[in-house]
């Protein structure tokens, strides 16, 4: 996932081994090229864009991204014009725009540096692997991939899972926004974001 919502990092961090799935099939609409971000007008959606070709369907580990369009400076742009004013922002700025300099082939790629980038920052040590051939019932293993998409009226909820809430930059004309990328929790919160993950199940 692209900076996945909340939601999907305190699930990783209820593990301590995960697999990633690249051997479905690439779906639209759904986290892998998209995250969804705080603005003055209410949530705001980042999406990576995809080349498609005459073979619509790829599996995850094969869909490449369109590079022509200048996505990477218009993200990075948001961000800044979003978040500079967060508490943390500051702190994580030059690592981050160090990957939006940078240009990927494989959307699988980006994904993995801005996990790894995540995970980083919020000093989580997480094993995890990445899956050589789609199981469509995988055996021995708690299968959560179709446990976080964008639309909520088919998010599958577990009853243990609590949204967490936390001060957001505009929140007092937006209200609370629930679920937004893990980016948004990371600039508010810093280091205090690792217990409200933990926090968001009892």
């Amino acid at each position: 996932m692209y900076a996945g919502p909340v939601r999907y990092y305190a699930t990783l961090l209820q593990f301590e081994q995960v697999e990633l799935e690249l051997s479905e099939h690439f779906v639209k609409s759904s986290y892998r090229n998209r995250c969804v971000i705080a603005s003055p007008d209410g949530p705001l959606t980042l999406t990576v864009p995809i080349e498609h070709g005459r073979n619509k369907r790829r599996f995850i580990r094969d869909t490449t991204i369109f590079n022509e369009y200048e996505w990477r400076k218009k993200h990075w742009e948001s961000l800044q014009l979003t978040y500079r004013s967060t508490p943390y922002f500051e702190y994580f700025e030059d690592d981050l725009s160090v990957i939006y300099q940078k240009e990927y082939k494989y959307l699988h790629d980006w994904n993995r540096d801005i996990m790894n980038f995540v995970l980083e920052q919020l000093d989580v040590d997480l094993k995890y692997s990445e899956t050589e051939e789609y199981e469509k019932q995988p055996e021995g293993k708690k299968d959560m991939r179709s446990h976080i998409i964008p639309n909520l009226k088919k998010t599958v909820l577990d009853d243990e899972y609590e949204s967490p809430v936390y001060k957001q930059l505009f929140e007092a004309k937006t209200g609370f926004l629930p679920e937004l990328s893990i980016f948004d929790l990371l600039f508010a919160q810093g280091p205090a974001a690792v217990p409200i993950l933990y926090d968001c199940f009892d």
